[in-house]
């Protein structure tokens, strides 16, 4: 596996949309995370290859891609004048789905998880919304360990590609 030794920029946005605060790290993952989401800057990074390696890393993880939907492709479809690189990956492992539906089935909402990665600027962005945010709503102790793990084992493979 390759690996990219690239400056990171990690920006992060709060639940509430105005608050933005922008990290910047050489060689280092961002570990400064807000309580919705994530979100990596890859400096010079290629989009295909973000998400080969991307796809690699969910793979080793027991994560599969169960949709990957091109936002670019169908906004252009439906005769919109959009020229940006946006895709949503939707991944699940399914082990950890049975766990989480077997304790509470309107957890279910939640799923799949969502990886966003897209390009703004000539720069590869990928980014997800927390796990741990979303099961939170639930209100059961038991989910959220289970979304503790899936996250952190998420933002590995996100880190993988940097």
């Amino acid at each position: 596996m390759q690996s990219r030794n690239n400056d990171i920029q990690c920006i992060l946005a709060g639940t509430s949309g105005s608050f933005k605060q922008e990290f910047k790290y050489s060689s280092q993952a961002c570990i400064h995370l807000t309580q919705l989401s994530i979100l990596y800057k890859l400096d010079l990074a290629e989009m295909n290859e973000t998400m080969e390696i991307l796809e690699e890393s969910l793979k080793r993880e027991g994560f599969g891609v169960l949709w990957k939907f091109s936002v670019t492709e169908k906004l252009q479809e439906k005769g919109f004048d959009f020229q940006t690189p946006f895709v949503i990956l939707e991944v699940c492992n399914p082990q950890e789905a049975a766990r989480v539906l077997s304790e509470n089935l309107l957890a279910g909402y939640f799923l799949p998880c969502k990886i966003v990665v897209y390009k703004e600027n000539e720069t590869t962005k990928i980014g997800m919304p927390k796990p741990t945010m979303l099961i939170s709503m639930m209100n059961n102790e038991q989910l959220e360990h289970l979304a503790e793990d899936i996250e952190k084992r998420l933002i590995s493979c996100i880190n993988e590609c940097k």
